[in-house]
């Protein structure tokens, strides 16, 4: 532990609580931020995952199986790899 100071931390009564939750403008962007980058992130990458189930219910996999608009090789590649 180069160059750190370690010591013991302050007593209850010496902290000023009050100053503790005080919020400013930065700290709520902050927050309202976080929870948009958490929220999209979540969509992302869940959507695809209910997206292929729906898909793989419906039927919809075998149509694609059969249906190619790229070459045959890779097509029949990515449906298997989707819904394999």
């Amino acid at each position: 532990m180069n160059g750190w100071k370690i010591r013991i931390a302050p007593l209850h009564s010496n902290i000023i609580w009050k100053n503790f939750f005080a919020e400013s403008l930065v700290t709520t962007l902050k927050a309202y931020l976080l929870n948009i980058l958490v929220f999209t992130l979540a969509l992302t990458f869940v959507t695809p995952v209910y997206f292929i189930k729906f898909l793989k219910e419906a039927g919809v996999s075998e149509t694609l199986k059969s249906f190619s608009l790229l070459s045959d090789v890779n097509s029949e590649y990515i449906v298997n790899y989707l819904f394999a």
